[in-house]
């Protein structure tokens, strides 16, 4: 736990649990003073800062009424591929409940006080520049499991990820409120979902598509440090700097962040950079497969590209969702080729011995590059909610800038000072 001096002669003499508790009733008391029957909800978000979980002596020092909101996922833990992943966010690639949230519950049961849960059903940190992740088989079996537990209501988004309007959000709450659905139940409404979403001939491509999804995200390299300064959110849009200085990365959720960055230690966390391209490889080598399956719905011969009949195939059904897709594959392949760009670049500097071989490489991966920012330009022009960042209340790239990416790879000529 955090501690620090206190200089505040009246807050001596009180603990960090005595302020939480105070603050909350003060509220309650107003709130009470106004009306009998509002809902009163207290959110523990980082409360471990003051008390271990599940934060007994806090939750025992509040009225019974105080209902209790607790993030489903944070305090959580997966292995995969032998690599550990803490998952202290929210979170598609874990699906929880974790520890936190169970032991919070039972505490919460024996109070006899209601409990709430915290999750995102559109978008996490994980990828939030697009209104949804096709993952409805990870929602569904989260959204069972919260509700199992007895969470009596829910909060579905954050500053991010609020449209109600998505399939993603809907099946969440259609689950929440029904008492009797079950995961027996999961693939038929799925299967009705794609029916709406790609039409009635195309519904067991897109099923089969969003199954691949859920599959590949398992392999999500979560680390808070990568989430929070990650460059996948940028994805095709994030500048390449060609130099060996170490540049801060920046934070894609603040407005006035820039989009060049270099030091990997800023984001990969507890992961190597090889643990990021290999875990990001066994994903995209997976979520592949669901847009192969879906671009035959169009009969795209390569989706990996610009579309050549891309204007014509805008307002068939299912087209965004297909859309959605290819930018989740695009920015995720480029965070690849960023990583090992970066790599690349600092050998070509450190190692003169092996210019050429890095030079090669380079020239390799830019090339690589290049489909993936046209296929970006057609997308970020007819979807104007990709790359938003509602955090950050702004799009982080445009198509101007990706056509003045390729016109900075056209240009590259290894001089050190660079942006690609």
């Amino acid at each position: 736990f955090k501690h620090r001096e206190i200089q505040c002669p009246r807050c001596q003499n009180v603990t960090a649990v005595d302020t939480v508790v105070d603050v909350i009733e003060k509220i309650r008391k107003g709130i009470r003073a106004a009306s009998l029957t509002a809902k009163i909800v207290a959110w523990n978000w980082s409360w471990g800062m003051y008390e271990e979980s599940p934060q007994k002596e806090i939750l025992s020092g509040l009225s019974k009424d105080v209902i209790l909101l607790c993030d489903m996922q944070r305090g959580g833990h997966k292995t995969i591929e032998n690599i550990d992943l803490i998952v202290d966010e929210y979170s598609f690639s874990y699906l929880g409940p974790s520890p936190l949230f169970l032991d919070t519950a039972r505490v919460v049961a024996g109070q006899g006080r209601e409990l709430w849960a915290k999750i995102m059903v559109n978008v996490t940190h994980e990828f939030l520049v697009v209104p949804y992740l096709p993952l409805p088989f990870r929602l569904a079996k989260k959204m069972i499991a919260v509700r199992d537990l007895d969470s009596r209501g829910l909060m579905g988004c954050w500053n991010y990820g609020g449209d109600a309007a998505t399939y993603m959000a809907q099946l969440g709450s259609k689950i929440f409120q029904t008492d009797n659905f079950t995961v027996q139940d999961i693939d038929s409404e799925i299967r009705e979902i794609a029916t709406l979403v790609y039409g009635t001939e195309n519904a067991d491509a897109a099923f089969l598509a969003w199954l691949e999804f859920d599959a590949a995200f398992e392999y999500f390299p979560f680390d808070l440090f990568l989430i929070y300064y990650g460059p996948h959110m940028h994805g095709t849009g994030f500048d390449w700097a060609f130099t060996p200085k170490e540049i801060p990365m920046p934070w894609y959720f603040m407005n006035q962040a820039s989009k060049v960055g270099t030091k990997l230690s800023d984001w990969c966390g507890k992961l190597s950079p090889e643990d990021v391209i290999f875990l990001l490889t066994k994903l995209t080598d997976r979520w592949k497969i669901g847009v192969e399956i879906l671009g035959n719905i169009y009969h795209v011969k390569n989706p990996f590209d610009a579309l050549p009949e891309f204007q014509d195939l805008v307002s068939r059904p299912g087209f965004e969702d297909f859309s959605i897709a290819r930018t989740i594959y695009f920015h995720f392949l480029s965070t690849i080729s960023f990583v090992k760009f970066r790599l690349s670049t600092l050998r070509f500097f450190d190692l003169p011995s092996q210019e050429d071989d890095e030079k090669r490489l380079i020239s390799d991966l830019l090339e690589s590059e290049k489909p993936r920012i046209r296929a970006m330009i057609q997308i970020v022009k007819a979807y104007p909610r990709i790359p938003l960042a509602d955090e950050a209340q702004k799009v982080l790239y445009t198509a101007d800038d990706l056509n003045q990416k390729l016109a900075n790879i056209a240009a590259f000529n290894f001089q050190e000072g660079q942006v690609i």
